[in-house]
């Protein structure tokens, strides 16, 4: 009988094949592991720069916001009246009023003056006619406007030095809103 070796311990060829694929296995992931760490710190020096930068255009802003700022205006008791007088003034509905007083004026009246009085809700008006009769039917007519709560004749003169013998009367309109008188 032939004689049979036995060996029960791998060969040494045997060993090295296995375990080189492991090793090649061990180095790409080395590799991949560097890449991958190499690319995060990029990404990293990046977000700082970037957080630098974004700090910096922060601090120019503020910079620019502070430098820009309109100045604090301090206004006198004076100052604040004539502010809220020309607030109220704006505050009038005046299409209504003129179109008001619009559709009651015939043509024998001549307006010479509008002066509200915005604390009172007043209207002043003063104007010309050419006959008592013309001036009396004007402040009737001046009545009969929804815009206006009471309509008063303050005075009238007739102006001698005029040819035409002219009458200058003023009227005192109440003014409302919405069928109410306002205040």
């Amino acid at each position: 009988m032939k004689l049979l070796t036995i060996d029960f311990a791998p060969s040494r060829r045997q060993r090295l094949g296995g375990s080189a694929f492991g090793l090649t296995l061990l180095v790409s992931g080395l590799v991949l592991a560097a890449g991958a760490l190499w690319h995060a710190n990029g990404w990293q020096r990046q977000y700082q720069r970037l957080q630098t930068r974004l700090t910096i255009e922060r601090q120019k802003d503020a910079a620019s916001a502070v430098a820009h700022r309109a100045p604090a205006v301090i206004l006198s008791a004076p100052q604040v009246t004539a502010i809220n007088e020309a607030v109220s003034h704006l505050n009038l509905p005046w299409r209504d009023l003129f179109d008001a007083i619009e559709v009651a004026t015939p043509p024998e009246i001549a307006l010479l003056s509008l002066d509200p009085d915005p604390e009172h809700q007043l209207l002043r008006l003063t104007a010309e006619a050419a006959s008592p009769e013309a001036m009396l039917d004007y402040v009737a007519s001046l009545k009969q406007q929804a815009v206006f709560s009471a309509v008063s004749m303050k005075r009238h003169q007739l102006d001698a030095q005029d040819p035409n013998n002219v009458l200058r009367f003023s009227v005192t309109l109440s003014l409302t809103a919405n069928g109410k008188t306002m205040k």
